[in-house]
């Protein structure tokens, strides 16, 4: 009942705020305030509640009565207090405005704490930061010896270097590689580490450095182990440089390779290449014992040997034909053949590559000597005087008729009657030097060329003769231009052919029908088929003759 009586008043109270009945003001918002706060508010109630009607009926004059009296007693002490209460209110006024400051500071303060508390949280990070660093320095000062032997590792490594201490600087290496993998977070063992990567690679340049001179096997042992150590390059790509530097080496001595004529030192070429070949492939297959397994790696050494013989063949096949004479050019071929002989054992026989070459190169000294030849003969027989002279040569010499000799003499000895002609002597003497300079050093390949530019030399012979030969005729002197014609076809040109058989260890390589021909013209002759048959058997059965003996 008292709790729906104090409801009724609160409502009563409110709905009355600001009305004015009979001049009496209402209730106003701060009366109902107060009237809400009032803890005396339920024992007022009490007390209502017990008195009776007619003390309820007097009990709103008596409030009236009450709030005039504490109203005179508020003005009088209003008035007996005056100055205090001024005071009071301007002391409340400065309260007032202290309080908004306070407020408003408050309000900056609010918004200012997410800055504050970035900052606080900065601080602390770098305060930790900071922390850190300062125990790291602490250690570091306290490790200072240490630290100072860590950071001249690299300065010791580059020292043992230079002085080929390849077995401690080793040693240096695999400690910084241990140390970085415990502590590779530290910029100061990185940095280290990577420095002593970088002389590691000068210690490898200095290593194939040495490959490239002449060293032995036990070096050869030491140099790729360490380099396996190192492990600077893969199993192939090592095997590859290995060869590359000891080839590079091999190319450097033989470039010095000096010798006072060509043919010497072609000869010391081959002797160099067949020696310091011989000497690599045993270092390569000692220091790499598994190659002849036939593994994966097992052509490297054979495409590098065989690089080797062709640079060789291509440096003889360049050279071989400024040979001047057959003798040098014969003992420069048997020195190269005893050279491919011998590196026939290791796979490397290149004999087969030779003939080719050489073959060249009798050929053009062939060639020189018949075309000197036949200039000299074009020389003489333009300063020839075309008379008779006495026959040097005697029947009783053991020679046959017009000059041919007897099958009792040596059949290869120059005809004694060529001497009447001092021009085809010239010319058999040149084609008999031309054919002792090849003898020895000729391929059997070759005769067929070889007996091809012998016959163009003697069709070039003929050709001359036929350009003098008007001249002779108006000069009456062809009687003796007959018998130089009858000479080179039965005498010059059948023992020029059996020497080039014998030369060549085979039978009727020169080809008389041409030959034949160009003479029979020059003596306004028709060929006879049975004279040059008869011709040819002869040859073949001087050749016979010289093939049983």
């Amino acid at each position: 009942m008292q709790e729906n009586l104090r409801e009724l008043i609160l409502s009563d109270a409110r709905g009355s705020v600001g009305r004015v009945e009979d001049g009496v003001s209402g209730w106003s918002d701060g009366d109902v305030v107060e009237l809400e706060k009032w803890e005396e508010l339920e024992e007022y109630l009490d007390e209502v509640c017990s008195l009776g009607l007619e003390r309820l009926i007097r009990e709103t004059d008596v409030l009236t009565g009450e709030s005039v009296r504490l109203k005179k007693q508020l003005e009088n002490v209003a008035c007996g207090n005056y100055r205090s209460l001024i005071e009071s209110f301007e002391c409340a006024g400065a309260v007032r405005e202290g309080v908004g400051a306070i407020r408003s500071r408050l309000d900056e303060l609010v918004d200012a704490l997410p800055e504050l508390a970035d900052s606080a949280r900065r601080f602390r990070i770098e305060a930790v930061a900071a922390e850190t660093e300062r125990v790291g320095r602490e250690r570091t000062l306290a490790e200072y010896g240490l630290v100072m032997e860590l950071l001249e590792i690299p300065r010791l490594l580059l020292t043992l270097v230079r002085g080929d201490l390849y077995d401690e600087a080793l040693e240096l290496v695999a400690y910084v590689k241990k140390l970085n993998l415990i502590h590779g977070d530290v910029p100061a063992i990185a940095d280290v580490e990577r420095e002593t990567l970088l002389i590691a690679d000068l210690m490898v340049g200095q290593l194939l450095a040495v490959l490239r001179t002449a060293i032995q096997l036990p070096m050869c042992l030491r140099i790729v182990g360490y380099l396996r150590r190192l492990n600077a390059f893969s199993e192939s790509t090592l095997r590859k440089t290995f060869l590359n530097c000891r080839g590079e080496w091999m190319r450097n001595a033989l470039d010095v390779t000096t010798a006072p004529t060509l043919q010497g030192r072609l000869v010391r070429l081959a002797d160099d290449t067949r020696a310091m070949i011989f000497e690599v492939v045993t270092q390569y297959r000692a220091v790499f014992s598994d190659d002849r397994d036939g593994g994966e790696h097992a052509g490297i050494l054979q495409d590098w040997t065989l690089n080797c013989v062709l640079c060789f063949v291509a440096e003889i096949q360049k050279q071989v034909l400024d040979i001047p004479d057959g003798a040098s050019l014969a003992t420069v071929l048997h020195q190269c053949m005893y050279c491919g002989q011998s590196l026939g054992r290791v796979g490397a026989d290149f004999r087969g590559l030779l003939p080719p070459i050489f073959g060249d190169a009798v050929q053009q000294l062939f060639g020189d000597h018949l075309s000197s030849a036949n200039r000299r003969f074009e020389s003489m027989v333009g300063e020839y005087r075309w008379t008779a002279v006495a026959s040097t040569t005697q029947d009783d010499t053991g020679g046959s008729k017009d000059g041919v000799p007897s099958r009792d003499d040596d059949q290869f000895a120059p005809p004694a009657a060529v001497l009447d002609y001092p021009p085809l002597a010239v010319l058999l003497n040149g084609i008999l030097s031309a054919l002792n300079e090849v003898r020895s050093c000729a391929p059997i390949a070759l005769a067929p060329v070889l007996a091809r530019d012998l016959e163009r030399s003697l069709l070039n012979t003929v050709e001359v003769l036929s350009r003098v030969r008007p001249k002779l005729i108006e000069k009456h002197h062809c009687s003796h231009f007959q018998s130089m014609v009858i000479m080179l076809r039965d005498v010059v040109t059948i023992h020029a052919a059996l020497c080039l058989d014998r030369c060549m260890n085979r039978r009727s390589l020169l080809k008389m029908e041409a030959i034949q021909q160009a003479t029979a013209a020059l003596l306004d002759e028709e060929p006879s088929d049975h004279d040059e048959g008869t011709e040819r058997e002869e040859q073949e059965n001087d050749t016979q003759d010289l093939m049983g003996r």
